[in-house]
C-alpha cells in the first residue's frame, strides 16, 4: 500500500520522542479520516519514518530557528513480500526549514 502524508514541526521542538508522539498521531486522525485502515507494514514504515524525522528534527540538524515542514511518503507490500504489478517498497523523508515568507 502505498502513503503519503506531511508534518509541521514547531522550530523550538527539540525532544524526539515528543515530536514523534505528535506526528504518528496527526497522521492517525488524518488517514482515518479518509478511511485509511493502514495494514500492519505501513504503520511500521510510517513509525520509522516518523522517528527518523523527529530525531533529525531534535537534533538540531537543520536548525532551531524555523518551523520544519516534514514530508513522508513510502510503500509496502503485505509481508514485503514481492507481488506482480505492484511498486517496490519504498521509504522517502524530506525535511525542509518554513521561515515566514516576506510579508508575512
Amino acid at each position: 500500500m502505498s502513503w503519503s502524508f506531511g508534518a509541521k514541526i514547531p522550530a523550538e521542538a527539540t525532544v524526539s520522542t515528543d515530536i514523534a508522539a505528535e506526528v504518528l498521531e496527526e497522521a492517525r486522525r488524518g488517514f482515518e479520516a479518509m478511511g485509511i485502515d493502514l495494514e500492519e507494514e505501513s504503520r511500521h514504515q510510517i513509525t520509522v519514518a516518523v522517528n527518523e524525522a523527529a530525531a533529525i528534527a531534535a537534533s538540531g540538524a537543520l536548525g532551531h530557528r524555523y518551523p520544519l515542514s516534514v514530508l513522508l511518503s513510502g510503500h509496502s507490500n503485505p509481508r514485503h513480500e514481492e507481488r506482480t504489478g505492484w511498486a517496490a517498497e519504498q521509504l522517502t523523508i524530506s525535511i525542509v526549514q518554513t521561515p515566514p515568507r516576506e510579508g508575512d
